[in-house]
């Protein structure tokens, strides 16, 4: 098991859980032992977690557990992303109760993505395979969209999707412009919204 995460107690008596690096360097995908450490981990304790979150992404099986997972915690959890939240650790950053970056950090996301190798059989599965995960990055502007009327964002989940298919595919956010830039406006709101009850 390659852990890529760690809960400690702040000097206020708080938790904190820090993911640096990539979101699971080895799939969730089949594996029931790391998700249930990570858990055991996370309902071992009570009270508010403080989440700092410096990621380029990973495993998307697996930033889908932890977001469900944060989800389920009976206490506030505040994001706080002082480096990169891209692709899948940005729907890691959409459990909080509150999300706040650094002037200096970044948000990322894109479309589903792979690679293959073979004849013309192989490059229809991954067809198939980017085309079926792109329910994934819909679910992404759901989570967005859901808070709707609690300070996350207003946009509808279908514009959050179409955001990250115009010329570029790959969606860069800083908070410096988060002002004035919507897609990014869920993120910084965020600060008076508040998880779905």
């Amino acid at each position: 098991m390659n852990k890529f995460w760690n809960f400690s107690n702040s000097e206020d008596g708080g938790r904190v859980l820090r993911f640096d690096g990539i979101i699971a360097a080895e799939s969730w995908w089949g594996d029931e032992i790391t998700p249930g450490v990570f858990r055991a981990e996370l309902f071992a304790g009570d009270g508010d977690i403080t989440v700092w979150l410096n990621s380029p992404g990973g495993d998307c099986i697996a930033a889908s557990q932890i977001y469900a997972m944060l989800m389920d915690y009976k206490g506030n959890i505040t994001v706080k992303i002082d480096g990169i939240a891209a692709s899948a650790a940005s729907v890691i950053a959409m459990a909080g109760t509150q999300v706040l970056m650094a002037p200096t950090a970044l948000m990322m996301v894109h479309n589903p993505m792979t690679f293959a190798i073979g004849d013309s059989d192989e490059m229809q599965k991954a067809i198939v395979y980017v085309f079926t995960h792109g329910s994934y990055k819909f679910s992404v502007g759901q989570n967005a969209n859901e808070a709707q009327g609690t300070g996350r964002t207003a946009i509808p989940r279908t514009i959050c999707s179409t955001r990250t298919t115009s010329s570029t595919q790959i969606r860069w956010h800083h908070s410096g412009v988060a002002r004035k830039a919507a897609l990014i406006n869920f993120t910084l709101k965020q600060k008076t919204g508040g998880k779905p009850t």
